[in-house]
């Protein structure tokens, strides 16, 4: 195929997104105008990849394709997340000359640098970056953004007196220069203190660590929250977060970006795209994300999920006071004393503390926290299978009752214990007539509901053999049924001959007798 002079070159594109030739344009002329939003054919704009095509559109060439007139240029950055072999992720953002940004990223699982640009740049061309550039914000986001605050360029000044403050900034000063500081932040709780650090490589790339409000003075509580920090891997993630293997400082960039007014929409429009949570057509202020995060943690019984928010203001003029917030979702374990604790982080830049709650509440739900938060409740809902269930419901409970009864005039003693919005259980039982020694099995608080948690506790008993210790000679009852029952089985002989075994869940083996009892397992037995 013959080379395309530039002018049809140029006229292909025009086309691509709408444009008429003059001989067009006249005979439309004295008609009505189709006034519908035009489509842009990305595909059409020249570009042998998606990141070419998106660098492309990004040039003052094509700004003038989609604009008409060369108008400034959009500016586009891409950053690079390394989070380990075959773990590369990519976030590229798109800002307007007025300041609109909009950031879209790739999965998680890119084997390489190049192949994480080129899937989030397919990802922006798909979720139309190209009408961003040309138009901006639609009318209903523009609304909901309102004009409110300028986003603070500074940081509340730290003096570095303690070891692992120390460390951390001595790291970032060797391996990024001026370009990586580190940004502590104090908060208060009712007479403590508790600290915040942030360090990010770049826009999207950063990680957050805090301790809670528990210490006396805020130097003391920033020493520990440089400790966790430094526990969980801090000072890799500062020398080799964004797949950097030898100190490279770098000088700060002199700042071109135009400060645009903050408001919860436009902190909204700038978490990269796609989106963890399915938020439908909602405006940020619709989401009402405070509420939609307490509703999941309080629908997720059984996984020990908390939240906390802590105000993070900072004076930004003599005048003015710009506001923050710290979430920490924080999970306990029953299996240690130590919780998992999730940071989540708005840097002071909301005119309210409202809205600042609002904006830490609505990132953690971009970034996965409900999601998170509900496969950890499918586990736990899982904890307990359908045919554990039915077995201890339909086999195990009203013979255990029966048997525990028999021997000593007692029913079967459930006790419940409860933290956060788990359940555990005591189950007691008492062999004999007097109560010394009973039986006692537990499980801790992990379970969804009460009845889960019973189910669990009956069915560890049953495994570990409780309806056979029950029925041994040992423990004899007081009106002497044991003897009759002893009498029985040496009737019965040492075969298992007539009976009929079944597996049930957790590795138990009931052998039950041909011959039918009504609720009692006394001619059979229970064994792993």
């Amino acid at each position: 195929m013959a080379s395309q002079s530039p002018f049809e070159h140029v006229a292909r594109n025009l086309r691509a997104i709408g444009a008429l030739s003059v001989e067009e344009y006249l005979a439309k002329s004295g008609h009505e105008q189709d006034t519908s939003p035009v489509a842009v054919e990305v595909d059409n704009i020249i570009g042998d990849s998606a990141i070419s095509r998106l660098r492309a559109l990004c040039a003052p060439q094509g700004s003038a394709i989609l604009t008409g007139s060369l108008a400034p240029r959009a500016k586009l950055e891409v950053e690079l997340i390394d989070e380990g072999p075959d773990r590369k992720r990519c976030v590229v953002t798109i800002t307007r000359p007025g300041g609109e940004a909009r950031a879209f990223r790739s999965p998680v699982n890119c084997a390489s640098a190049e192949e994480a640009e080129e899937v989030a740049a397919g990802v922006a061309l798909e979720r139309g970056v190209a009408e961003f550039i040309a138009v901006g914000d639609e009318e209903e986001v523009r609304a909901a953004k309102g004009t409110l605050l300028v986003s603070l360029d500074k940081q509340a000044p730290v003096i570095e007196v303690l070891t692992a403050v120390g460390h951390i900034e001595e790291c970032c000063r060797e391996w990024r220069g001026p370009s990586v500081e580190p940004a502590w932040y104090t908060f208060a709780g009712s007479n403590s203190y508790g600290a915040c650090l942030k360090i990010a490589l770049s826009p999207h790339n950063y990680r957050v660590y805090s301790c809670s409000p528990e210490f006396a003075t805020p130097l003391t509580a920033q020493q520990k929250c440089a400790a966790i920090a430094l526990d969980e891997g801090v000072l890799d993630f500062i020398m080799h977060g964004n797949g950097q293997t030898k100190p490279t400082p770098i000088s700060r960039n002199s700042s071109d970006h135009v400060s645009v007014p903050w408001s919860l929409q436009a902190f909204f429009e700038t978490i990269p795209r796609p989106l963890e949570e399915d938020f439908g057509a909602r405006t940020a202020p619709q989401i009402q994300p405070v509420g939609w995060l307490g509703s999941i943690v309080a629908q997720a019984m059984g996984t020990r999920f908390s939240s906390a928010y802590y105000a993070v203001d900072v004076l930004d003029q003599p005048v003015r006071k710009a506001h923050g917030c710290l979430l920490r979702l924080k999970r306990s374990c029953p299996d240690t004393d130590v919780p998992t604790i999730y940071s989540y982080l708005v840097e002071p830049q909301a005119n309210s503390q409202k809205e600042a709650r609002a904006a830490v509440a609505l990132l953690a739900l971009s970034l996965g926290a409900g999601k998170m938060i509900r496969a950890a409740h499918e586990e736990c809902l899982g904890l307990v299978s359908p045919d554990v269930r039915h077995f201890v419901t339909k086999s195990v409970l009203s013979v255990l009752g029966t048997e525990v009864r028999r021997a000593s005039g007692k029913a079967p003693l459930f006790e419940f214990t409860t933290v956060d919005n788990a359940f555990g259980c005591t189950l007691t039982l008492f062999a004999t007539l007097t109560a010394a020694d009973p039986l006692v099995y537990t499980v801790p608080e992990r379970y969804a509901s009460k009845a889960d948690a019973k189910v669990a506790v009956t069915h560890l008993a049953a495994t570990r053999g409780v309806l056979d210790v029950l029925t041994q000679p040992a423990f004899p009852e007081g009106d002497g049924a044991g003897k009759k029952r002893k009498k029985k089985k040496q009737a019965m002989g040492s075969t298992h001959s007539g009976k009929k075994q079944r597996i049930i869940g957790g590795g138990v083996r009931l052998s039950l007798s041909t011959r039918k009892r009504s609720g009692s397992l006394e001619e059979g037995e229970i064994s792993e």
